[in-house]
């Protein structure tokens, strides 16, 4: 088969017929600038800027410098973060077989062009709709495309659909739809338009952030009516409290924040050769507390060896050429067939009447040169009634065992009439430091599962070997349908052997309805069901490129000891981004009720833009970037927005009492005007920093030097009363905002105590 000539690809690029379809799986540069700067927060704070330039109030406009730098940061960060991510998804592009001027090629999927010649061979993905050309026996898994698991056995003259992939079988196609034109392309088109995040941190955010762009202007607008018709301020004046009032509410740096947390998290772990190719993926391995491995190329590395052969007959020879001739008439493309032909060498075949290839389901491979030679390759269990002991035994030994058999009348009935001639002992090495990965598992209360199509006594003695503590605990799923209910055997054992495809992903399934946050590890086409189905799906470098397509992680380096790596990134990711979450939102919520307490008639808003952000610059935004950074590996639980605001609401509280009393002391001149603005403030900073220690506990050195700094400079800068307007403080002031201290500290311990009691109850 010749293949397209140069010309004749040429003119497919030129038309754009090829198979280069951007599916965005990353932002483009502009993406990442305009979302940075054309934000609604930004937006508002714009707004807010020009506004205080009209009137003058130039020392209120230091907030914007805050807002720029953090645009910045926000896009130098993205971007690099991006350049990272695109390089790594380069190394971890899928390749393709074509024949191109009469010669076989190795190419990118994205340069396949319309009419290109495509060899297909089991554990490929189709990257193209096509029709086939020639095949003697090919099945194809369309689950990703149809959603049934069942392979569809396929003859020449039949389409085949991108996204779909080989379980077993070769064949050659012609690309007949490629790229957006494809079956795959419009799906991912369509369901693009429809694509809804899986993270529950931008969940809430989104939420909080949909809640504020309906109460900022309504509550904006009431608070200048308030203040210039009922309080009688000049209309300037009656702006920058508006002002003050909007900036304190908008969590702006929070937004930039989580951007730039999981831009960091993603930099540091391109740096192990771990992509990313979604963030929520670290979101959800961080909540893992099931994980699932497959065995052959998870655990073990994938690379079989032959290690004996024991012969039934004493023809050797004749056998040894029959097992050769066999391979060599399958076509098999799996690592176990790579091992036998290592061994055995290779030949041209015996012509043959019938060949079936090896599947995952079957567990057999089967060949007949005529009606009196007919051959079977696979598991004994599947291929021999009975098996002999001294085969037990070396199942029982970690071997894995193929069985070479022959049969005479049909294949249903092979195990009543099968005849062994040989058993093939084959080894399989196991991934460098998996006692310590199980180890981890184990400290973080993650529990294992290994699910495998091996033999279960196999699985077993390798789990064993490679230091699993669970490794008598398992179960042969042979002797279970499809039908079966797994919720129990799923939690009563760990080792799951004779696994079929749909059998694993029905094990994943039945964990997540036992409520397991589920993550599991594959290499293999046969796992691709239960991969789609996980909470978090991790394919290994060494696998096939239709696994590592669907993965939300992959390990380019194989090397499953970066568990702990990326396990522990994605837990200091989620618990420190709540943290940060409940200093940003404190802030949003006493702003709130301080801005709806200010609406009362009479009462002047004493807060300016300059306020909220010192408060805003000192105890969140410095601290929050350190903080997001922290070591942090405790167990990550779903209820993001109810641990925020188990931590916010008390200091809100306490903050929003304390300005009452202050306002009902200024309203009956208890207090001052000035005096009021000077404990206001004061108390603010103060709970604000009690709030920061109680987030950066237990506090070490740096944690330490960084609060302390941080009250330090607060108390330091209210003494500048030109920049930002906070009256200097007198006796009466100074002994009041220390009764207030004192009364808050109190309260404080005991409200918390009283609402974490109240949200246990209600949760």
């Amino acid at each position: 088969m010749q293949g397209l000539s140069k010309k004749q690809i040429d003119i497919e690029i030129k038309k754009g017929n090829t198979n280069k379809f951007d599916l965005k799986t990353s932002k483009t540069f502009g993406q990442i600038i305009f979302e940075n700067v054309f934000n609604l927060f930004n937006i508002i704070n714009t707004l807010i800027f020009s506004l205080l330039l009209f009137v003058g109030s130039y020392r209120n406009l230091l907030f914007m410098g805050v807002v720029i730098s953090n645009t910045l940061i926000g896009i130098v960060q993205e971007i690099r973060a991006k350049i990272i991510i695109d390089k790594l998804k380069i190394l971890n592009e899928a390749k393709v077989n074509v024949i191109r001027e009469n010669k076989e090629e190795t190419i990118n999927t994205n340069s396949i062009v319309l009419g290109e010649t495509i060899l297909l061979q089991s554990s490929s993905q189709i990257p193209v709709d096509g029709i086939i050309n020639e095949t003697s026996f090919l099945e194809v898994n369309e689950s990703l495309i149809t959603g049934e698991s069942e392979p569809v056995e396929k003859s020449s003259g039949d389409t085949v659909y991108s996204g779909s992939f080989v379980i077993s079988g070769n064949a050659t196609i012609t690309a007949t739809a490629v790229g957006k034109d494809s079956f795959s392309g419009k799906l991912t088109l369509e369901a693009k338009k429809h694509k809804k995040f899986s993270s529950e941190i931008i969940y809430s955010l989104q939420k909080i952030i949909r809640i504020l762009s309906y109460a900022i202007g309504p509550l904006g607008i009431l608070l200048f009516l308030s203040q210039y018709f009922f309080s009688k301020q000049p209309w300037q004046d009656a702006i920058v409290s508006t002002a003050g009032g909007i900036i304190g509410m908008i969590p702006a740096g929070l937004i930039l924040l989580i951007s730039l947390a999981f831009a960091v998290s993603v930099i540091k772990l391109a740096k192990y050769n771990t992509l990313i190719s979604e963030n929520f993926a670290l979101e959800q391995l961080a909540r893992v507390d099931t994980i699932c491995f497959d065995k052959t190329g998870t655990i073990t590395k994938g690379d079989l060896v032959v290690d004996k052969v024991i012969y039934k007959t004493k023809d050797i020879d004749n056998i040894k050429n029959l097992i050769v001739n066999f391979i060599a008439n399958t076509t098999d493309n799996n690592s176990t067939a790579h091992a036998m032909r290592d061994f055995f060498g290779k030949t041209e075949p015996f012509k043959c009447d019938f060949v079936l290839p090896f599947s995952s389901s079957r567990k057999l491979s089967a060949v007949s040169f005529n009606e009196n030679d007919k051959y079977v390759l696979g598991a004994p269990e599947y291929i021999l009634k009975t098996i002999d002991n001294d085969i037990k035994d070396y199942m029982e030994s970690g071997y894995r065992v193929i069985c070479f058999a022959k049969y005479f009348t049909e294949l249903d009935n092979v195990k009543n009439e099968s005849v062994p001639l040989a058993f093939i002992l084959i080894t399989d090495k196991l991934r460098d430091n998996l006692k310590e990965v199980f180890e981890y598992f184990k400290k973080q209360n993650v529990d294992i599962k290994i699910i495998s199509g091996d033999n279960p006594i196999t699985v077993s003695t390798t789990a064993q070997k490679a230091g699993f503590e669970h490794a008598n605990s398992y179960v042969d799923m042979s002797q279970y349908d499809q039908n079966y209910d797994f919720m129990e055997i799923v939690t009563e054992n760990n080792i799951f052997g004779r696994v079929t495809p749909t059998q694993k992903k029905e094990l994943i399934l039945a964990l997540k309805r036992n409520n397991k946050t589920v993550a599991m590890v594959g290499d293999g086409v046969n796992d691709i069901c239960a991969l789609k189905e996980a909470d978090c799906s991790i394919a290994v470098a060494s696998g096939s490129d239709a696994v590592k397509g669907v993965a939300n992680i992959v390990l380019l380096s194989s090397d499953l000891s970066l568990f702990p790596k990326i396990i522990s990134e994605g837990r200091k990711l989620i618990n420190n981004l709540q943290k940060a979450a409940s200093l940003y939102l404190t802030k949003t919520i006493y702003t709130i009720a301080i801005t709806l307490i200010y609406l009362i008639p009479g009462l002047i808003y004493p807060f300016q833009p300059i306020h909220f952000t010192l408060i805003g610059a000192l105890f969140i935004g410095i601290p929050s970037f350190y903080l997001a950074l922290d070591k942090n590996e405790d167990v990550v639980k779903a209820g993001f927005l109810t641990r925020v605001f188990k931590t916010c609401v008390p200091f809100s509280a306490i903050i929003i009492l304390n300005i009452l009393i202050i306002t009902i002391s200024m309203k009956f001149n208890i207090l001052t005007y000035n005096q009021g603005i000077f404990i206001a403030i004061s108390i603010m900073g103060f709970i604000s920093f009690l709030l920061l220690i109680n987030l950066a506990s237990p506090l070490d050195k740096w944690k330490k030097i960084l609060c302390f700094a941080m009250l330090g400079i607060f108390v330091v800068l209210i003494n500048f009363e030109t920049l930002f307007a906070i009256p200097r403080a007198d006796i009466y002031s100074l002994t009041a905002l220390v009764i207030l201290m004192i009364f808050s500290v109190f309260l404080l311990f005991m409200f918390k105590k009283l609402f974490n009691k109240f949200i246990n109850n209600v949760s």
